[in-house]
Formats: structure tokens, C-alpha cells, sequence
């Protein structure tokens, strides 16, 4: 039952989001989550922003969406396989778009880990100085 409702909560957030793409039809590219609930065509970035603003409010708990989060989580890689695999049997299309394509995966890969990198030691110097203030308490 835990994981019907969670399913609902996200399944809900995703039908919201194809309300808001049909009234405000911006070219924001699908999701796969909502996909994969078998909700096709339901999920945009509408939906991430929804859930991120929902999960920043309060309004949904991460608990009621913890278990059914953690499983999209695990599962994202096998979403990857298809368009591999399109890929690399249609070279056509790699030939076309291969260049652009690599440069787009290491300049994003680059961006990620810098940004990822300057994240991770804002967080860790901001908990150092928690840990400085309770020791001189």
C-alpha cells in the first residue's frame, strides 16, 4: 500500500505538470520517471520543478516518496540502454551528431563534477563551522 500511495504522490505531481506544459506549452524536453510509471508523456521538467518546490515547502514529506524515489534512483541506468543501443546500431545518426554529441557529454561531464566538486566542499566547510561553534559552546 506504501508503495501505491508513494507511486500516486509522484503520478499525481506528473499529471499536474502535463496541465501546466498544456497550459503554458513551453519546449521543455520529457522526463522518463513518469514514464516509467507507465504515465507516458506525463513528466517534463514542469514535474522536477513541481516535486523540487512541493519537497522545499513541505508540502510533500520525503518520507512519502522515499521508497518509490529510491527504486526510479537504481533503475535510471537500464533507462539508458535503449538510446545506446540506437545508437550504436545506427551509425548514421552517430555520424551525423557523434561530434556534437561527445563534446556535449564532456563539457557537461566537466560541468557536473566542477559543480559537484564546489557543493560538496561548501557543505563540508559549512558543517566544520557548525562543528567549530558547538565546540566552543
Amino acid at each position: 500500500m506504501k508503495i501505491l500511495r508513494q507511486s500516486a504522490i509522484i503520478a499525481a505531481v506528473c499529471a499536474v505538470a502535463e496541465l501546466i506544459k498544456y497550459l503554458l506549452p513551453l519546449p521543455i524536453p520529457a522526463a522518463a520517471i513518469c514514464a516509467a510509471l507507465g504515465l507516458t508523456g506525463l513528466a517534463s521538467v514542469y514535474g522536477l520543478i513541481l516535486m523540487l518546490l512541493a519537497l522545499l515547502t513541505g508540502l510533500i514529506k520525503p518520507e512519502q516518496i522515499s521508497t518509490v524515489a529510491d527504486f526510479f534512483i537504481s533503475i535510471m541506468p537500464v533507462l539508458f540502454i535503449a538510446p545506446t543501443v540506437a545508437l550504436i546500431t545506427q551509425p548514421e545518426y552517430l555520424a551525423v551528431m557523434g561530434g556534437p554529441v561527445v563534446l556535449l557529454g564532456i563539457l557537461g561531464t566537466t560541468l557536473v563534477i566542477g559543480i559537484s566538486g564546489k557543493a560538496a566542499q561548501a557543505v563540508g566547510r559549512q558543517e566544520a563551522k557548525r562543528r567549530e561553534g558547538k565546540k566552543h559552546e
